[in-house]
């Protein structure tokens, strides 16, 4: 099904492994919004980098990547005025402190890796429905 945006939907996808970049990608295309923008970084330095000229409206980002950590990228996005971007975690991290840390700096959501597709769609509908103004309203 195909949700016709009157605006493009932005996500940024930040994981240091193509392969789950690719996997992510997929589920976010299957949420099904029209027009959709999406960028991928590697890691968190590389996604501030991406952040300066594209603001996505939903950062999905790993945990444990080189240079900048997932965690260190929501810390920094909220440094630098970035208090609206939504950013949800992908990731292996289970320690409960850790995981407390990511909510406190407003983490809409924490998936565990591995993930199902559908799971993933679910929770990044959720997160932007707000944002998901249709062309034509039922």
């Amino acid at each position: 099904m195909t949700i016709a945006l009157s605006a493009p939907l932005k996500f940024l996808i930040v994981d240091d492994s193509r392969a789950i970049q690719a996997i992510i990608r997929r589920a976010v295309i299957q949420c099904g919004y029209e027009p959709l923008e999406i960028k991928t970084a590697l890691d968190g330095e590389q996604a501030l980098d991406i952040i300066e000229k594209f603001v996505p409206d939903l950062i999905i980002t790993d945990w444990h990547m080189p240079k900048v950590s997932g965690l260190e990228l929501v810390q920094a996005l909220r440094q630098l005025g970035h208090s609206k971007v939504r950013v949800g975690f992908v990731t292996t991290e289970k320690n409960p402190a850790m995981l407390d840390q990511a909510i406190s700096n407003g983490a809409l959501f924490i998936l565990h890796k591995p993930f199902d597709d559908k799971e993933l769609a679910e929770v990044v509908m959720a997160s932007v429905k707000d944002l998901a103004k249709p062309v034509h309203p039922e």
